[in-house]
């Protein structure tokens, strides 16, 4: 009877140190399976930060590159007014992109070889009643071949295989007054992404 008594509780502790086991391998792989969940969620999250980090960065050049257009432009206006020539109508300029490490030898930015950014500039004359739609209240009117009226539109693309793909595009709008000796800016504004048809 001793002996009877003391195999069920043998029996009984088995069961109890089975059930404490299947209880732990049950929270092991619970936990597992939480870890890899919360892991996977921050890969994620990760991975959009990174790529909305990529397209502020692509944003922000494409505005600069507009910006550079405008500036390119009035470079040549003032040129074409220096030799008593009337400003072409519109202008292509082609940059290079450049990441933030330098380059040991020369001590210059490394270029990104695979991306460009382009800015087409269309110019136009300004007469009186364009001006006026800029400066309603003033200032007067410069006069004929002094006021033009420049839209920016760059676009930064990346070389992939048979095309160049745009990554982002921005535009600028600006008034020069331009003569032989450069050209100032008397109104700028800014769009998102293209110009509107009605202003390139």
């Amino acid at each position: 009877m001793k002996r009877s008594g003391n195999r069920i509780q043998r029996i009984r502790r088995m069961r109890r140190r089975a059930h404490a086991s299947g209880v732990a391998l049950f929270l092991a792989i619970s936990l597992l399976a939480l870890f890899s969940v919360l892991g996977a969620s921050y890969m994620r999250f990760m991975s959009i930060e990174l790529d909305d980090s990529d397209m502020r960065i692509r944003q922000m050049r494409a505005r600069q590159y507009a910006a550079a257009g405008v500036n390119s432009a009035a470079g040549n206006i003032a040129a074409s007014l220096a030799a008593d020539r009337s400003p072409d109508g519109a202008y292509v300029f082609l940059y290079p992109l450049y990441d933030g490490r330098y380059d040991v030898e020369t001590n210059t930015p490394t270029a990104l070889t695979a991306y460009t950014a382009e800015a087409r500039v269309a110019v136009a004359h300004l007469d009186q009643d364009g001006w006026q739609g800029f400066f309603p209240d003033g200032p007067s009117w410069p006069g004929p071949n002094r006021a033009f009226h420049l839209v920016s539109t760059a676009r930064v693309q990346q070389a992939v295989p048979g095309q160049m793909r745009t990554l982002a595009t921005h535009a600028v709008e600006a008034v020069m007054l331009g003569d032989a000796d450069g050209c100032d800016t008397v109104f700028w504004r800014r769009f998102t992404g293209d110009a509107p048809d009605n202003q390139e």
